[in-house]
């Protein structure tokens, strides 16, 4: 499944604060996994396009959107070959058509957007015609509201939250559907019979099955946001202590360490680690360090930073669990970080992304 979107990214020169910003096509390729998690590539393709200060992608329309739909005919190409590819597939063909002046500039009148071969970011969306049939954006409907299981329900909540736009939450109530289906088997459970006693046993079942300490937070902190969802919009009724002394945090256990925490000496021991010779080790190493350096910054929390999030050695992020903006100043440690890939911080956040 690949995913298409468009992001400004704006100058942040302090000595030229009018200068125009750019803009980047970003496509994203998700891959399900065996247990259940979705694994993503991202590549960002610089279209060539400066855009003054505050734009938005509706003032851009006309010129912004012909490089989307060129993304889409590349896979849609690329599919049909029948040969395999993949995100960077895609990637280097754009920049070649780009580079080569090969832009289809005109959008097809009779064109319809199929989300079979794409989906788009939410803000994209308004501006295309979908395929009416299979149609992940028109899948979800009114009268889709009446599950009659747990699994239905979050097959449900999956499709609406795409109807949306909201694609990683769709894949993580997708993700936990399936996940509730191997653990009820051909049993149809009503959703009537959901209560503190289930959630207990399918907490036990993810521990029982060897599910990894942070995959089993993972389901369980969706089946309790999604039930909470489907509480407030009135989709299912539920008993509100069904989470009662059911642990939905990660839980690390080493021995000798009731913390769990790492001592100074430690911490300066991986900082100070020689890893040259394996660049993906470095990287590693860098990203721990600089979650470490940003007060304890969350791997999701990093991954998701653009270099819009930096203003000089100030840092300004929202907290992807809670949404809780955060703005710190970064300390030479964590700006030596940023400084190492090639003194350039987009190089940083772009080695994150790849």
């Amino acid at each position: 499944m690949y995913l298409i979107t468009l992001k400004i990214q704006e100058a942040r020169s302090k000595l030229h604060p009018n200068k125009p910003g750019k803009v980047y096509l970003s496509i994203v390729e998700r891959e399900p996994m065996s247990d259940g998690t979705v694994r993503s590539q991202h590549r960002s393709v610089n279209i060539g396009i400066s855009v003054p200060k505050g734009a938005h992608f509706r003032d851009l329309r006309e010129e912004l959107l012909p490089y989307v739909y060129n993304t889409y005919l590349i896979i849609d190409k690329l599919r049909n070959s029948g040969a395999p590819f993949n995100v960077d597939d895609v990637s280097e063909r754009l920049k070649s058509v780009i580079a080569n002046d090969r832009l289809d500039t005109r959008i097809a009148e009779d064109f319809i957007w199929d989300t079979d071969v794409a989906t788009l970011k939410k803000d994209l969306i308004p501006f295309f015609r979908y395929k009416k049939v299979g149609s992940k954006y028109a899948v979800y409907e009114e009268t889709d509201m009446k599950p009659e299981s747990l699994p239905e329900l979050f097959s449900l909540l999956s499709r609406k939250m795409l109807s949306e736009g909201r694609e990683s939450t769709s894949d993580s109530y997708k993700s936990t559907a399936n996940s509730l289906k191997r653990f009820l088997g051909d049993e149809d459970v009503p959703l009537t019979d959901v209560n503190h006693n289930f959630i207990e046993d399918y907490a036990g079942w993810l521990k029982d099955n060897g599910v990894a300490d942070s995959t089993q937070s993972f389901y369980l902190r969706t089946l309790r946001a999604g039930i909470s969802h489907a509480v407030k919009e009135g989709i299912a009724v539920f008993d509100k202590d069904m989470f009662r002394n059911v642990n939905t945090k990660v839980s690390l256990d080493i021995a000798g360490n009731e913390n769990a925490c790492l001592s100074r000496e430690t911490l300066l021991k991986i900082a100070n680690l020689d890893l040259s010779k394996s660049e993906n080790l470095d990287l590693a190493r860098d990203m721990f360090m600089f979650g470490f350096y940003c007060r304890g910054m969350e791997l999701t929390d990093i991954m998701a930073l653009t270099t819009g999030n930096l203003n000089g050695d100030v840092l300004k992020y929202r907290r992807r669990g809670n949404g809780k903006e955060i703005t710190l100043r970064l300390d030479s440690r964590a700006l030596a970080i940023l400084k190492k890939y090639y003194y350039c911080p987009l190089k940083f956040f772009e080695q994150l992304k790849n």
